[in-house]
């Protein structure tokens, strides 16, 4: 059994040159979770091979999906795409100019930090993609599903470390409850 991350970039200029968050995030993660397996980061345009991708491993491992920006609007799209469950999907402020999603029956648990913070363009962090079956709330407890994490940090905030340690937390915090 193994465990994988596969992660999105956002739409150009936040690509791996001009936005290094989320490559360092799933360093980190990687760092944190040594026999975490990473694949990506992808563009925000792949979410049918990263589906693929997914699909293609063997059926005992999980699988953590993470997006920034528009990837972040397409996190529900790969995972609605893939025939597997998804034990984690973590979104880094998802765009309000990007496709609307919702979370679909095979996510098990989904985390969304989101920002009303202008720069570098008003409402770019803004969009919550909708909940589908999960429950909703502004942390995590017993029965909630779905943490909506305001934090104001500019677009697309994945280099803020409080950031990804929130959702690197959420993947410990998964793992471990996986026997």
């Amino acid at each position: 059994m193994a465990w994988h991350l596969f992660g999105g970039l956002g739409m150009m200029p936040f690509n791996i040159d001009t936005d290094p968050g989320l490559p360092n995030f799933m360093a980190r993660a990687k760092a944190r979770i040594p026999d975490l397996v990473l694949h990506g980061p992808f563009r925000d345009y792949q979410s049918g091979q990263i589906a693929a991708e997914i699909d293609k491993l063997p059926p005992e491992d999980h699988v953590f999906v993470v997006g920034t920006s528009l990837s972040a609007n397409d996190v529900f799209i790969v995972c609605g795409y893939t025939k597997r469950q998804i034990k984690g999907a973590f979104m880094f402020q998802a765009s309000s100019y990007g496709p609307a999603s919702e979370a679909p029956p095979n996510v098990e648990f989904a985390h969304l930090i989101y920002s009303f913070c202008p720069l570098p363009l008003p409402f770019l962090g803004t969009y919550k993609p909708l909940p589908g079956h999960l429950i909703v709330a502004d942390r995590y407890a017993a029965g909630v599903t779905y943490v909506q994490t305001l934090s104001n940090d500019p677009h697309p905030g994945d280099g803020v470390l409080k950031n990804q340690m929130l959702f690197i937390a959420d993947m410990e915090r998964i793992k471990a409850q996986v026997v």
